[in-house]
């Protein structure tokens, strides 16, 4: 049985202070998906050499097989991550 896309990863948005000296302190954020290769691919800017092949390879000798996809997004309040769409 196939499962739905939205079935095939999980998502995170994960914040991060810099403090350098002198400066105020801001939170940076990062989104961090995890799931299956086929569904993560189409979410890529660009994607590795080989990436589909490798996958496959993986599988079809077993193995379970994850990708994952981080993206910058920098500062966002409390409001703007509770109103993303999931």
């Amino acid at each position: 049985m196939a499962l739905p896309d939205i079935f095939k990863g999980m998502t995170v948005i994960a914040g991060y202070n810099n403090r350098p000296p002198l400066s105020t302190i801001e939170t940076h954020h990062i989104v961090v998906v995890k799931g299956a290769p086929e569904t993560l691919k189409a979410m890529y800017e660009s994607v590795p050499t080989h990436y589909e092949k490798t996958y496959q390879k993986l599988a079809q000798e077993g193995a379970r097989v994850l990708a994952l996809a981080i993206k910058e997004v920098g500062e966002l309040s409390n409001q703007e991550i509770r109103d993303s769409p999931r």
